[in-house]
């Protein structure tokens, strides 16, 4: 009885040649049997493409299928970045309301205004403060998401170059 090494194998070597092909965007050896590269993504051969395709139960308008769901990502990720937008306005309204608040209470010299007023200040700044950084996050999410679809897009194999600046927004 023996221990194979790594390079030792029990199929002959001219099986085992033919187990791996090179890919031809990298050159990394890559299974035969892969339909894209582990390391580069790219698709093996044209007949693999075909497969793949035929695989996935692409219609003849995949284009179409493809631009108009990347449309649908592009208007959430916009959505996003609006909902931001519009969070931000109302932090810095509410900070605004807080120290009007405060002036009003400090103005109108009844009980406690040299507490209030201070203290409506200090909570209306921090409601801001809290509330504008919650804009900025749902913004970088829709930021994020924008940056995702157009690597999605750029990276497609069944779409071409022009019907990608389409989709993206660069024609």
């Amino acid at each position: 009885m023996s221990i194979l090494s790594l390079n030792d194998s029990p199929v002959p070597d001219d099986r085992r040649a033919s187990t791996t092909s090179t890919c031809s965007t990298c050159g990394v050896p890559v299974p035969r049997t892969a339909k894209f590269c582990p390391e580069c993504g790219g698709v093996q051969s044209p007949q693999q493409a075909t497969q793949v395709i035929n695989e996935t139960n692409f219609s003849l308008n995949a284009y179409g299928q493809l631009s108009s769901r990347y449309h649908d990502i592009y208007r959430i990720a916009d959505g996003m970045v609006r909902l931001g937008k519009i969070i931000k306005i109302v932090a810095v309204v509410v900070a605004v309301t807080g120290v009007i608040a405060a002036i009003v209470i400090a103005s109108n010299g009844g009980f406690g205004s040299d507490f209030a007023s201070p203290a409506v200040a200090v909570v209306g700044l921090c409601a801001a403060v809290g509330i504008f950084c919650l804009g900025i996050l749902i913004g970088a999410c829709g930021e994020l998401l924008r940056a995702l679809v157009d690597t999605s897009v750029n990276t497609s194999p069944l779409i071409t170059d022009s019907e990608k600046a389409t989709i993206i927004g660069l024609l």
